[in-house]
């Protein structure tokens, strides 16, 4: 769920409504089974620059291509192909 998760692309706030299918994120939250919460969102592959929303703080951060969007619930696929 990622109805409020700070969300941020090319270091530009953003919105989750802005993310598409096929695009690539990092998702920071809190996980439970297969689900996360998240607390942050980065929209579009690091190009080197330092991560100022993405941090280890103990949550767990998982990255993957967007596969289904469903209001603030996005499908995200990694490339294990776990969904």
């Amino acid at each position: 769920n990622a109805g409020s998760a700070a969300v941020t692309k090319n270091g530009t706030s953003m919105t989750v409504g802005d993310i598409a299918i096929g695009d690539t994120i990092m998702v920071q939250g809190m996980l439970r089974g297969t689900s996360i919460t998240a607390t942050a969102i980065r929209d579009g592959l690091p190009h080197g620059e330092p991560d100022t929303i993405v941090q280890g703080n103990g949550q767990p951060i998982v990255g993957g291509n967007i596969s289904a969007v469903n209001g603030s619930t996005l499908t995200m696929t990694n490339k294990s192909n776990v969904s």
